[in-house]
């Protein structure tokens, strides 16, 4: 299992240090149990090979899970729980990126074939990095409520595929959460469900595994990032 104190004798420590230009990191699968944990050890993770490199500032670029499951499996939301770990460590970690793969991923299959689409969401990163690019992910940012209405602002306009907005859900004050109907509005997401008179929390795509339909409403078409705002 793996242990920070156990870095410094492993495989990184025979070729450090060395100039890199950056690490690029595609890992999580085999850490689901401990999802929990996840976004730690991964700034723990981060912050030594930095050390090790030494390089304080040395990019960082993470690839968020993809849609999985089991073939037959219950959805027990834990690749839910590591997303949004690593979404955290992206966010306590400076100087680094997450590649959002949401739309990909492949039922009952975990090492899913298609390698070209994280190359190129990698790639935009690059792009965004070095050439001065506003970013294009589609993220949520913040949330208000009005009456029964909780509306959620995203960093950029988005659309919905055939008009169908899925596996949003909203939650009261008791943190029970249940599936909300989504109106788009461009560069926001407004929510409503008849179970919440008041809702004040709000999450995306928190499941293992299922076929998103929000998207970037410009080019370069990009899913919207899960989110849990609570």
């Amino acid at each position: 299992p793996y242990r920070p104190g156990n870095l410094a004798r492993s495989m990184v420590s025979h070729v450090a240090p060395a100039a890199l230009t950056g690490i690029l990191y595609y890992q999580g699968e085999s850490d689901v149990d401990r999802a929990e944990c996840y976004g730690e050890l991964l700034v723990t993770l981060v912050k030594r090979w930095r050390e090790l490199f030494r390089d304080p500032e040395l990019p960082f670029y993470n690839v968020q899970l993809p849609m999985f499951i089991d073939a037959g499996a219950e959805d027990d939301h834990r690749w839910a729980i590591l997303r949004q770990q690593q979404e955290q460590a992206w966010h306590t970690l400076r100087n680094s990126y997450l590649a959002v793969m949401l739309d990909a991923g492949e039922y009952g299959n975990i090492h899913p074939v298609d390698k070209r689409t994280p190359g190129e969401r990698l790639a935009r990163l690059f792009e965004e990095t070095f050439r001065g690019l506003a970013p294009a992910q589609p993220r949520a940012l913040r949330k208000s409520t009005c009456g029964n209405v909780l509306t959620v602002e995203l960093t950029a306009p988005v659309r919905a595929l055939n008009g169908e907005c899925s596996l949003f859900e909203v939650a009261g004050e008791d943190g029970v959460f249940h599936p909300a109907a989504a109106e788009v509005d461009w560069q926001r997401i407004h929510l409503t469900a008849p179970q919440v008179a008041h809702p004040v929390k709000a999450r995306y795509a928190y499941v293992n595994y299922a076929k998103v339909r929000v998207f970037s409403a410009h080019r370069p078409v990009l899913p919207l990032a899960p989110f849990v705002l609570e």
